[in-house]
């Protein structure tokens, strides 16, 4: 049994964890995911005054009626404004993989947002969600442009001794004016609607991948990165635009009044795919604080803390459970099985949907109500289906490896 275990473990670790480290660590998936996440903390912003609107109490609108008004500000000051954002978080976190080049990402970041503005023709309707990924491939292209120019000494060369910050704006003059030349001559000269277009394209394939099978898939790959070595970020890095895109639409039906159009969000992975951290190994850590082995005991005690906030890594690297065969089968079920059936549940509007972005150190089973604005339906589901239910798949591959441990500790003492 250990011996077949073990090559396994090698087969994953020789073959398959290789190539996924090399996508992890590419410039553009790094960047994109940094770039990502720069419009975080505005969307936990904005979210917060939305609960508060919308709390699910008897009576609550017409008592907060009033000041609904002021209270939903917030969100259109921060959703409204999320691919002015990533536009220029997304080039400057771009550029600073380049400063070797010479980039400057503080001036790549402005360039990318002028760029922006000149190709929408400042119309707010890209602002939001809506632009996501036109700003995002925008940015990208920003930053080529420029490091293209500056590799091939196409910029304006100061003399030494200027100081260093005017050597940079000078080096940047001469992109930032290639740049925006172009957007100009785009938008205005030739009067095409880049983001209309891009949109328009790209619109079928978007809304496509917001099904069961899709949703399952990317939940269950982000839960099982860590089990080799890759963290969650470079699985599901890739797809947050869309997933916040999807999410910043489900809070805009849920303030004008109508059916939320999405269930596949980055909300709804946390929900039925994180349950104490990606992989849902909150119950794996319970099984631990009452295990027969003093390893695993130990391991569990170690780990509760930071498993309830959604550190899984002491848990999963202290276990282990990264790279051994025998549990990554189970973490594979305990992930894949409950983001099958909640993600079905809310697709059959059984269940409610997210709209409301959280902090992933949210403790479970705390998510549901977060992201949901106090969705009891959500709440049951998240206890039944990643709590219970993750509980019973886990325990066989507890029981098999700790009788293993137990054994193997046995043997020490004597």
């Amino acid at each position: 049994m250990s011996s077949t275990l073990d090559k396994m473990a090698s087969v994953i670790e020789n073959t398959i964890a290789p190539p996924l480290l090399r996508i992890s660590a590419n410039r553009y998936i790094v960047a994109m995911g940094n770039g990502v996440q720069t419009i975080v903390p505005l969307v936990i912003f904005g979210s917060i005054p939305m609960i508060i609107a919308f709390l699910p109490v008897p009576g609550w609108n017409e008592i907060i009626g009033p000041y609904k008004g002021m209270l939903l500000a917030p969100y259109g000051w921060t959703f409204g404004v999320m691919a002015l954002v990533v536009s220029f978080g997304l080039a400057y976190q771009l550029a600073t993989g380049y400063k070797e080049a010479g980039l400057s990402p503080l001036y790549s970041g402005i360039t990318s947002l002028v760029a922006f503005f000149f190709l929408t023709k400042m119309k707010t309707d890209w602002f939001g969600a809506q632009g996501l990924l036109f700003s995002i491939i925008l940015a990208i292209l920003v930053v080529e442009i420029a490091r293209l120019m500056l590799q091939k000494g196409v910029y304006v060369k100061m003399p030494k001794g200027v100081p260093p910050f005017v050597t940079e704006t000078f080096r940047a003059l001469t992109t930032t004016m290639a740049v925006l030349t172009i957007a100009w001559t785009i938008s205005t000269v030739l009067n095409i609607n880049v983001p209309q277009l891009m949109y328009d394209a790209l619109k079928p394939i978007i809304f496509a991948s917001d099904n069961l099978a899709i949703a399952t898939f990317v939940t269950t790959m982000k839960g099982m990165a860590l089990t080799i070595g890759l963290h969650p970020s470079a699985v599901i890095g890739p797809a947050m635009p869309v997933l916040y895109q999807f999410l910043a639409e489900n809070a805009a039906a849920k303030l004008a009044g109508t059916a939320m159009p999405h269930v596949f969000t980055y909300e709804t992975t946390m929900v039925f795919g994180s349950a104490g951290g990606a992989g849902n190994p909150f119950m794996l850590c319970v099984l631990c604080i009452f295990s027969k082995s003093e390893h695993l005991k130990r391991v569990g005690r170690l780990s509760m803390i930071p498993v309830i906030f959604g550190v899984c890594e002491p848990l999963l690297f202290g276990f282990p459970v990264t790279l051994n065969p025998l549990m990554m089968v189970g973490m594979l079920l305990a992930t894949a099985i409950p983001a099958l059936i909640g993600h079905a549940l809310m697709y059959a509007n059984i269940i409610g949907r997210t709209w409301v972005a959280s902090f992933f150190t949210t403790p479970f089973p705390l998510k549901s109500l977060v992201t949901t604005g106090g969705d009891i339906s959500v709440f049951i589901a998240e206890l039944l289906v990643t709590g219970l239910l993750s509980l019973i798949i886990w325990y066989p591959f507890f029981k098999v490896y700790e009788k293993q441990l137990v054994k193997k500790e046995a043997e020490e003492k004597k």
